[in-house]
């Protein structure tokens, strides 16, 4: 064991004097420790701590790679879907030709993010006819007011 003198700030100096290692030190319900025990506990935490920043940059590049690698596969799926779509109409302007009556129902085929827009432009318009609805019928209460006036 190596003996060192080591100088501290005192408390209302500085936030990471001894402030800092006297909880280290005397401990909640304990004794008091050496200082040579509290300095290897707060090295041995910051080595854990330096090891998991470390740990979080490799998991962030991870992620990283991976979210690149999901934006392409989106892009793909997306044209595959595009791609299967125009097959089916072909496929059935196909049966229409031959004068047949199996069609294939393209509403069967569709992915759930292609519903969930259809959903989207069904209700936007849905919402639109509303308002124009009420925007009519309030014109028309206004004409008969006139009207009768």
């Amino acid at each position: 064991m190596k003996r060192v003198q080591i100088n501290l700030r005192e408390s209302h100096e500085s936030d990471y004097g001894w402030k800092y290692i006297e909880p280290y030190i005397y401990p909640k319900g304990s004794q008091k420790q050496p200082v040579y025990m509290a300095l290897e506990q707060i090295f041995r935490e910051h080595q854990r701590y330096k090891k998991l920043a470390l740990e979080e940059q490799s998991f962030i590049k991870q992620l990283e790679t991976m979210e690149k690698e999901i934006h392409y596969d989106l892009l793909r799926t997306s044209d595959a879907e595009k791609n299967v779509r125009t097959l089916l109409y072909l496929w059935n302007n196909y049966y229409f030709e031959q004068g047949k009556q199996d069609y294939i129902e393209l509403s069967t085929y569709v992915t759930p993010p292609v519903q969930e827009a259809m959903k989207e432009v069904d209700s936007y318009y849905q919402d639109l006819a509303a308002k124009k609805r009420s925007r009519n019928e309030m014109l028309n209460d206004k004409k008969t007011e006139d009207g009768h006036t």
